[in-house]
């Protein structure tokens, strides 16, 4: 799908698109999570069985075996949560380090990969807590989103990726989890309620109060642009 010019308010463009549902044009803007046939999932699932087992019983290679099956999803789930590549290897890390200390509650009958997806935006949800909390002792504007292209130029991929991210920043952590989750990575309410440990009606409350308060944002900046 080709990217549309920004219009004169870019914040407020960006903003409605994701208040009215268009999410996939910020969808071919940013990473998506790769995923092969379904046949290469059931093997790598039988596959992932057995080195939990083996890690399990003190193979040292069985875990380093599970990194490298699983660390460009983990990866890409991740970079929805932040943009810098230092704060994106930490959180990869600390995503993998918790799974190693957890592998005994993982249940051999589920996905492995779902598991282990759920620690990562577990992981995740926590750096935009953290960040919630020192917004509320610096009080950020939507002022401060940076402006991308100037009128009637198409904004590189990476600039409305950015404008996109610092724009969801303003919501609160659950909220931007919610939409990120639903719409970004286009997972289903059933996998969200998976992720993130929510009943299926507290994920489909939880997205629309979120729309709302996005909604709430650009009537705010359109407020702000008329005076």
């Amino acid at each position: 799908m080709a990217i549309a010019a920004f219009p004169s308010d870019p914040i407020s463009a960006v903003l409605e698109s994701l208040v009215y549902g268009l999410f996939e044009t910020a969808h071919t803007m940013l990473l998506t999570i790769s995923s092969g046939n379904e046949d290469a999932r059931h093997n790598d699932a039988i596959t992932d069985r057995c080195d939990v087992r083996a890690c399990l019983h003190g193979d040292r290679d069985a875990y380093s075996r599970l990194v490298r099956r699983h660390q460009q999803s983990v990866g890409s789930l991740l970079w929805r949560f932040t943009h810098d590549r230092l704060e994106h290897e930490s959180l990869v890390h600390d995503a993998f380090v918790e799974a190693y200390f957890s592998l005994r509650t993982y249940r051999s009958t589920g996905s492995f990969r779902s598991w282990l997806l759920t620690i990562a935006t577990r992981v995740g949800y926590g750096l935009w807590k953290q960040r919630a909390r020192t917004r509320r002792r610096n009080v950020v504007s939507l002022d401060g989103i940076p402006e991308p292209a100037a009128d009637g130029v198409e904004p590189r991929p990476e600039d409305a990726c950015d404008l996109l991210g610092q724009a969801l920043a303003r919501l609160a952590p659950r909220d931007c989890m919610v939409l990120t989750l639903l719409y970004l990575e286009e997972m289903s309410v059933a996998e969200v309620a998976t992720l993130t440990g929510w009943s299926r009606t507290l994920v489909k409350v939880q997205a629309h109060r979120a729309r709302g308060r996005l909604r709430k944002l650009v009537q705010k900046k359109d407020d702000a642009s008329q005076h």
